[in-house]
Order: C-alpha cells, then sequence, then structure tokens
C-alpha cells in the first residue's frame, strides 16, 4: 500500500518532527510505503498551505492512504475537514488520523459511514472549544488594557517605544520629533505624498529600518488617533466588533491632530472636484486670433478661445478661427517646461523650506551646549582652585582634606555630567547637519500635487499665446513674469498617431521684433548649413502672412527633428484607426 504523510504545526517555535516520526513507524509497522512526505508550519484557520495544496493534487495512481497525526492537522475549521474528507474520499483515497484511529474508507473503498459522523463530531466541537478559547483570550487581554493600562498594541507604532516590564508604550523622542513635523507639514498644507518624499530625501528612517518612506506609511501615521494619546483598541466578540478607546502617551496636542485631519479631508476634496474643476492654465491662454482668454469646461478636456465659446451657444457663426486643444495635451508640456526652466529654482525654495525648523534646532541646542559649557567650566575652574587647596592641606589637616576631598569628587562628577549632556547635544547637532546637507543635496523632488502645479504656473507664467498653423500643428509661445520667452512647437504626426513637441528659446528659435520666426544658435553646424537650405512657395502657411520668415513650420521642425530637439508626449495605441472608423462606421 502506498501513503502519504501530513505534518503541521501552528508557530514557527513548535516541531513537526515528532508527528512524522510516529506516523513513519505506524506505516512501517502496517506495509505502507511512504510516498510523499509533506511538512509545515502554518495555522489550521489558514486556508493558503503550500504544502496541503500539493497533498490535494495527488491521485488514485499516485497513494492509496494519507496518514495524519490527529483530526485537527488538516484544518481547524470544520467544514473544511469535512470537504476535504470527502474529496479525498471520491478519489479512492482513504485518510488515517492516528490519535483518534479512524479510517475514512474500509478495506472494500466505500465509505466508512461510522468514522464519517465521528469525523463531523469531533471538528464541531473542536471549532467551539478554538472559539472558546479564543474569546477568553481577547476577554484577559481586553482586561489588561482597560483596566490595568497596559498597551493597545506589543508592536510600538512609529515615536513610541514597548516597555516590556511595564508593557506599556513610551514615548521615542528622536521619532517624535519626527511626527510632530510631519503634523505640522500636514497642517501647512503640503500633501502625504510629497512629506513621504521628504523624509525620503532627507534619510530619515521607518520603525523598521526601511529608509524609502510609502505614501500609506505617511498616511497610517497622521490618521492614527494614538498620536493625540486615544487609540482605538478594536476585537471581536461573538463575531461583532466592538471598537474600545484606551489611552497611550500623546505626542501632539489633540487641537493639531484635528488641524491635520481637516487639512486632509479639505485636500481629499479638493482632489476630487475643485481641482477637476480648476484648469492648471486657467486664464493665462490667449486667443491670437481675437486676443480673448482661453477657457476651459467644467470636465477640464478642451481649452477653447472664449469667443468661439460665446458663438457657438448663441448659433452665431464663429468670428474667431483658432482652434481648440486637449488639456492633458497642453497641461504637461507646459508644466515639463517650467519644471525644465525653474526646477533648481523650486527646489531650493522647497528646500529651504525644509531646512527651517532644522537651523531653529540648530540654535536652541547651540543656545544649549554654550550653557552646559560655561557651567562645566566654571565648575571645572572651581574643582582646580579646591584641588590646589587640598595639596596645601593633605598633609597637615587629615580631616578636612577628606571633607574638600569628597566635595571635589561630587565637582567632578556634575562636571562629568554636563560634559555628557554636550556629546549628546553634539551628536544631535552633528545629526541635524547631516539632514540639513541631503536636503541641500537633493535636486529634485516631483511635485504631483494639482494645488502646487496650480500656484507654481501661475507664480512663474504672465501669459501663453496659441498660434494654430494647420489643425495638427501650433506654436504656443509662453512669456514668463521674469520677461523670459520660450515657444513650443507641437505636432501631431498622423500617420503615426502620435503628438510630439519641441521646445524652442533664444537657443533655438525665437519671435523677433517684427514677428518673424528665426532660427538662432541651435548648434554652430547649423549655422554653416543654413544658407543651403532653399526657399519654398508653402513657407508662408503660418498665420497666412510672413511670420515663419524664411522658413515653414515643417522646415523648422524637420530641423529641430534632426537634432533630436523633439520630444514624444503620447504614443497613440496602434488600434486607433480601426476604433475610429467602426465609431464612424456605426453612425
Amino acid at each position: 500500500m502506498r501513503g502519504a504523510i501530513y505534518s503541521r504545526v501552528s508557530t514557527e517555535i513548535q516541531d513537526y518532527g515528532k508527528q512524522t516520526d510516529e506516523l513513519k513507524d505506524y506505516a512501517a509497522r502496517n506495509n505502507i510505503e511512504v510516498k510523499y512526505i509533506f511538512e509545515e508550519k502554518v495555522s489550521g484557520f489558514k486556508d493558503d498551505r503550500t504544502e496541503f495544496k500539493k497533498l490535494e493534487k495527488l491521485t488514485k495512481n499516485d497513494i492509496d492512504i494519507i496518514l495524519v497525526w490527529e483530526l485537527s492537522r488538516l484544518s481547524r475549521r470544520s467544514i473544511f475537514i469535512q470537504q476535504t474528507v470527502k474529496n479525498f474520499a471520491n478519489k479512492g483515497i482513504c485518510i488515517f488520523t492516528k490519535k483518534e484511529g479512524l479510517y475514512t474508507l474500509n478495506d472494500d473503498g466505500t465509505e466508512n459511514k461510522n468514522a464519517m459522523f465521528t469525523i463531523g463530531v469531533i471538528s464541531m466541537i473542536a471549532e467551539q472549544e478554538i472559539e472558546t478559547l479564543k474569546e477568553r483570550t481577547i476577554s484577559s487581554k481586553r482586561r489588561y488594557i482597560l483596566k490595568e493600562g497596559h498597551s493597545y498594541t506589543p508592536i510600538a507604532p512609529y515615536g513610541y517605544n514597548y516597555n516590556l516590564t511595564t508593557k506599556q508604550l513610551t514615548i521615542n523622542e528622536d521619532e517624535a520629533e519626527v511626527v510632530r513635523r510631519m503634523y505640522q507639514l500636514s497642517i501647512d498644507g503640503v500633501s502625504t505624498n510629497r512629506i513621504s518624499k521628504i523624509l525620503t530625501s532627507e534619510g530619515i528612517k521607518t520603525k523598521k529600518g526601511n529608509p524609502n518612506w510609502s505614501l500609506a506609511t505617511v498616511r497610517d501615521i497622521l490618521h492614527n488617533p494614538v498620536y493625540k494619546g486615544v487609540p482605538k483598541y478594536t476585537m471581536t466578540i461573538r463575531n461583532k466588533k466592538v471598537v474600545e478607546l484606551v489611552s497611550a502617551p500623546p505626542i501632539v496636542s489633540e487641537e493639531v491632530f484635528e488641524q491635520s485631519e481637516k487639512e486632509l479631508t479639505e485636500r481629499r476634496n479638493r482632489s476630487k472636484s475643485e481641482m477637476v474643476n480648476k484648469p492648471l492654465l486657467r486664464a493665462l491662454i490667449f486667443c491670437t486670433d481675437c486676443g480673448r482668454r482661453y477657457i476651459c469646461n467644467s470636465g477640464r478636456s478642451i481649452y477653447a478661445c472664449q469667443t468661439r465659446f460665446d458663438n457657438i451657444r448663441a448659433n452665431y457663426v464663429a468670428d474667431c478661427h483658432s482652434a481648440g486643444i486637449s488639456a492633458t495635451n497642453i497641461e504637461p508640456i507646459i508644466w515639463n517646461l517650467v519644471e525644465r526652466l525653474f526646477k533648481s529654482t523650486i527646489a531650493s525654495s522647497k528646500a529651504q523650506e525644509r531646512i527651517e525648523p532644522y537651523q531653529e534646532q540648530l540654535s536652541k541646542l547651540s543656545e544649549s551646549k554654550n550653557n552646559f559649557e560655561m557651567q562645566r567650566d566654571k565648575i571645572n575652574k572651581d574643582a582646580a582652585k579646591l584641588f590646589d587647596t587640598l595639596l596645601l592641606i593633605r598633609d597637615t589637616n587629615p580631616t578636612v582634606f577628606t571633607s574638600k576631598m569628597e566635595d571635589f569628587n561630587k565637582m567632578s562628577t556634575e562636571a562629568n555630567d554636563y560634559q555628557k549632556e554636550i556629546d549628546i547635544i553634539e551628536s544631535k547637532k552633528q545629526a541635524i547637519q547631516r539632514r540639513i546637507k541631503a536636503i541641500e543635496e537633493i535636486k529634485d523632488i516631483d511635485i504631483t500635487d494639482e494645488s502646487e502645479k496650480y500656484d507654481i504656473l501661475h507664480k512663474v507664467i504672465e501669459a501663453i499665446k496659441i498660434y494654430s498653423v494647420k489643425t495638427n500643428q501650433k506654436v504656443f509661445t509662453v512669456l514668463f513674469a521674469s520677461g523670459l520667452e520660450y515657444n513650443v512647437l507641437y505636432n501631431v504626426n498622423k500617420p503615426k498617431f502620435r503628438i510630439e513637441y519641441a521646445f524652442a528659446s533664444d537657443e533655438t528659435i525665437t519671435f523677433n521684433k517684427k514677428d518673424k520666426l528665426l532660427i538662432n544658435k541651435l548648434y554652430s553646424s547649423v549655422r554653416d548649413i543654413l544658407p543651403d537650405f532653399s526657399i519654398t512657395a508653402g513657407n508662408n502657411d503660418m498665420f497666412d502672412n510672413d511670420v515663419c520668415g524664411d522658413y515653414s513650420f515643417q522646415e523648422v521642425w524637420d530641423l529641430l527633428e534632426k537634432y533630436n530637439k523633439t520630444e514624444v508626449l503620447r504614443e497613440w495605441k496602434p488600434d486607433y484607426t480601426k476604433r475610429t472608423i467602426n465609431r464612424r462606421s456605426k453612425k
């Protein structure tokens, strides 16, 4: 007879060796050839058990019998045990439980009715006992937490330590300082995503020593009421969740916690509603045909001239011919331009905001260090005088010498204590200085928050003018508040269904005083080949007048492309043409 052994224990500290050995002995005494042994350390309440799944895949062609030490090794749940026994019985495989002495099949391969009944009763009783034990354990834990003041968790949250003796949470001051700063950043309107990037960039580690702070970790800390001293202890009693408010030493005040919660809620609402209806380039884009501003509809999908909107609503014939543009196309292009031009400035500004609190801490620490040094130096000076006196009276007045010697030792101890405080402060100062250095070295922190992007764009951009060349070709002239002027060439490559763009400034292309598009300093080699360009009759296709000077939009684009100045905004899906044709055919 061929058999398989399945042994299971619930925890890592337990050993399944005894189970396997006893089952091997039983197999040897009963002429059972053990073909497979499956052993694992996993709770019987879990369905996802790797070794058990391997056992389930065996068929009658593999084995005739499964040996387990006791019924509960199969599972801690009654319904699962009965299903398992039934499934193997249907395969013609018998299960033997050594402790209960049960065989699920008779010698002729038929189902053992008595054994099946016994298994059902035993498994149900065992499951009820487990549930009762869990309730007793929960009740006992609840009593310790609510009445004896034990911590609601033995796993200390960030900012706390767990005292094994008192079984209570104590504040970890170094981590608590980080927590307080996180709450202040939240109140100041900094997003959880930015907070996580700030902590990561400064080399601050999480509770588990991970240098990378996730968005979820920051969010959990900002929402956990333990930090205001009122953690929630949740337990399940008779299949019902019970929430109890317990106590812990607070790291932030209730007022600070609630302020942060309010800001997080408002920010979430802004993200869902306000920012959806607040286009990034609102009131910045101007029409070069009629001079009016571009507006964006409530769905924030298309920027179009106000005149065209008004005429369409009034059923007038449009007297403005400027075309609209998708917000999902122009917004990332303009943001990309601003990032490139002002990234170092933005980074420096943000870095300074983050450095200031540390500089304040350094100032306070330096002041404390100076005070301790003054106290230490005064004691050392007095101790030196006393020591000179001791040398004089050591032989002549032993009694006074002994008394004064005790004073000297006390002064030395006190001076050493001050020195220890000075060393601690110096260590803290060095840690803060390392963080400041890390912040100063960070050149690239992504800004993903829409409201931050909006504020930055409206701070640095004065106006954006859109010139339509053809349906698929445009020029965006971006006028910055600093006086800087940039042009963006926007080109939809129709055969490839690809949107591309190129940035052009005085280094490449610019508008001169006569509104002519000229080629400037792209590369020195470009200057050499400019005279060889042939002038075509189609070079005045922009704005119906001579704006491009000697070169058409396409010629300028080809030149930029030749020198790798163009970029791809979006590759359209290969099935775009097919889907477009299908939609048109349905109409």
